[in-house]
């Protein structure tokens, strides 16, 4: 409805955009700009395109990108569609001093579409034809709680409801909408407004977002053991006693603060920042957490009286230049860009050739000894079974499902399940009996990654010296259970939410130089559940499906450095634990290797049958296995097959007669083509398939 009236549209996640350049018409992008855009996006999402660029007023496009993003949420690019909002923040009491405002100036002009938001905030829609509006709001951001949604702007579309049941109104909101944008009866702002935001607070509020955006990455990656000692009176960098002796003004607000938590923070940070102008933005923090007047730290979005990071780097970044220009410390070393490359910038292949030798693994051909893996199912499909036995065999540097692993200690990490996970580990030892202090090392800590990342990690690396220092063996494998717990409160649909997470643990595991495996769960397409990000910021991942007899595969989903063409097998096998006080028998499992022709097989070979499963996932996965197959069959002498698979592009009918083909061989009855060609947009929509060639004619390959 939203394009019928010419109202410029994108879906979202009710946060975050899903496509790329949201704030500019599809139609007034440039070649350059689009194909800039894409590569961007390209390097974001593990070189997967996006399903459109811009938003747009072009019916067919929307159809296309709900059909990609079947739960996104819409939302309306405000310069495009010649809108500018006034955005009322319920915890600035946004509205109520908007209703303030508009009855001192004889009460809210007709027309104006007054919309709720999902967080009891007011969206006040007017009409801005010359698009003169930005998202700067000057006096009415820092005297009204209210931000200003103009050109480079969005909202939430009005009617919109999300996923945990909060909404942007009702329909009936959304109705008013559509009339009023179609009968051209919302009226421009007002002269009073367009003063308030003309006229600048009594700071600076003119950041850029990738300033701001950078200022909370620094926060969140800082090395808070660095900082935390930053106003020790004895061994502290920064001296509030001397500050406070020579600075009534910043006396007075240090012991008497008002109740006024952000008027606080603003006028403490003015005066230390002046005093000492190249503070990074973590020492400002520690200042903020050491002082009653600033208010109560939050990783959630902060109440009245709370704060969180996105307002410590605000208050940074409105107080930057009082006295000179920050060195830029808090963004890490300055680069001097006129230093000349090291000598070893630039090698010959020969010298790589000489000096080559194969990165080492934990798990011959499946884990790395240094990198991310995540290991991912459907429930209670074994992934922590199988994690289990990673795990042991690693510890007794025994053969895992005939593959040879490197020796040393481990560390399991669960944040649930903990009674079901003692009796899993008594199975285990009761098949597999070891000494006493032996074994897996279990901690039921699992970090919470959910608002800084930095501490969460150094969480887990004392986790893992507290390991070492009990065994006296270096850690070689961590496995962590499971995503969702680590990430909390985030959104796990989006990059914000999951890539902090997932970047902290590669950061860590090559800092310590060591694998770690994190356990997560499949969607309903048998994709990895949540954001495109988990799959490119992992080095391999590891999809374990279950057929009807119970015989579980575990496919390399994906590989950085190896092969993809690994597969094992395994069934559960149960081992019974004992009786309960009434007398009922309990018990748990371990996993079995299916004792076939071969444990591990790859596809040049042919897997045991046994009871083919022709569940969704099967077919899906029977689609990518058409890659595989023809990688194998195509790849050159020294070509990996994981390399000759990514090459391969295959038209629609050519995959359905492959796929029908290894039907008919495995006893199962064929798909028509209609069908196929739905499993097929599946697997584009999740990211495993990539789509190219022309409309016409589209090819597709891996992603």
């Amino acid at each position: 409805m939203l394009v019928k009236v010419g109202v410029a549209v994108f879906p979202s996640s009710g946060k975050t955009p899903l496509v790329p350049m949201f704030n500019r018409l599809d139609t007034q992008i440039s070649p350059a700009d689009r194909a800039a855009a894409i590569e961007k996006y390209r390097e974001e999402h593990d070189d997967k395109s996006p399903i459109h660029v811009g938003s747009t007023k072009d019916p067919e496009v929307v159809k296309r990108m709900w059909r990609a993003f079947r739960d996104a949420v819409p939302s309306i690019a405000t310069g495009p569609s010649n809108l500018v909002v006034l955005d009322a923040d319920a915890k600035d009491q946004g509205p109520e001093k908007m209703a303030a405002l508009w009855e001192e100036n004889g009460g809210l002009p007709e027309g104006v579409l007054a919309s709720p938001t999902k967080s009891d905030g007011k969206h006040f829609i007017l009409a801005d034809p010359e698009r003169s509006f930005t998202n700067k709001a000057g006096a009415l951001k820092k005297n009204y709680g209210t931000d200003v949604r103009g050109s480079g702007g969005q909202i939430v579309a009005p009617g919109s409801l999300l996923d945990d049941g909060r909404s942007y109104g009702t329909r009936d909101d959304l109705v008013r909408f559509l009339r009023a944008y179609v009968n051209k009866t919302i009226p421009e702002v007002p002269e009073f407004i367009r003063d308030l935001i003309g006229s600048q607070a009594e700071h600076n509020d003119d950041m850029s977002p990738s300033k701001e955006r950078d200022a909370i990455n620094a926060l969140q990656d800082a090395d808070w053991e660095k900082h935390e000692n930053d106003f020790d009176p004895d061994v502290g960098e920064y001296d509030l006693e001397k500050l406070r002796a020579e600075n009534a003004e910043f006396r007075e607000l240090y012991d008497n603060p008002s109740s006024d938590c952000s008027t606080n923070r603003f006028l403490a940070a003015r005066h230390v920042m002046r005093e000492w102008p190249d503070m990074p933005a973590p020492a400002l923090s520690i200042f903020f957490s050491n002082w009653v007047g600033a208010g109560t730290y939050t990783d959630e979005k902060p109440k009245s009286g709370e704060y969180d990071d996105r307002q410590i780097a605000r208050e940074w970044l409105k107080n930057q230049g009082l006295s000179k220009p920050s060195s830029g410390e808090a963004f890490g070393a300055v680069v001097d860009e006129d230093e000349p490359p090291r000598n070893s910038a630039v090698l010959r292949s020969t010298n790589i050739f000489e000096n080559f030798a194969p990165a080492p693994d934990v798990i011959e051909n499946l884990l790395p000894a240094v990198g991310l893996a995540c290991i991912y199912a459907d429930a209670n499909v074994g992934k922590t079974f199988l994690a289990i036995e990673m795990l042991d065999r690693v510890m007794r540097g025994e053969k895992f499902f005939g593959l040879n692993t490197e020796r040393g200690d481990v560390l399991l990490v669960a944040g649930e399940g903990q009674e079901g996970l003692k009796k899993r580990l008594t199975a285990l030892h009761k098949m597999r009996p070891l000494g006493e202090g032996k074994g897996i090392a279990v901690s039921f800590e699992l970090p919470s990654f959910d608002g800084k990342p930095s501490v969460a990690a150094r969480k887990l690396k004392r986790l893992i010296e507290l390991s070492e220092g009990q065994s006296g063996q270096k850690v070689h494998l961590v496995v962590l259970d499971n995503l969702i717990g680590m990430i909390g409160s985030g959104d796990l649909h989006t990059s914000a939410a999951t890539k902090p997470v997932l970047d902290s643990l590669s950061e860590l595991a090559h800092e310590l130089g060591i694998c770690i495996a994190v356990i997560h769960h499949e969607n309903r397409s048998g994709s990895t559940a949540g954001s495109f990000a988990i799959r490119a910021s992992v080095d391999v991942m590891l999809h374990v499906v279950e057929d009807k007899s119970g015989l579980r595969t575990v496919k390399v989903d994906k590989s950085r450095d190896g092969t993809k063409s690994l597969k094992l097998q395994f069934r559960l096998k149960y081992v019974p634990l004992g009786h309960n006080k009434w007398g009922n028998e309990i018990g748990s499992c371990v996993v079995e290797p299916y004792q076939g022709p071969d444990m591990a097989v790859t596809d040049d070979e042919e897997a045991p049958t046994i009871n083919q499963s022709d569940r969704r996932e099967d077919r899906l996965q029977a689609v990518l296995d058409v890659f595989e197959r023809e990688g194998q069959r195509q790849k050159a002498a020294d070509e990996s097959p994981s390399a000759a698979s990514r090459r391969i592009e295959l038209q629609s009918g050519e995959i359905g007669k492959a796929v029908n083909a290894r039907r008919v061989a495995d006893g199962l009855d064929e798909l028509r083509r209609s069908t196929v060609q739905g499993y097929i947009l599946e697997a584009v929509k999740s990211g495993s398939l990539d789509v190219g060639g022309t409309k016409a004619r589209p090819l597709y390959r891996l992603a």
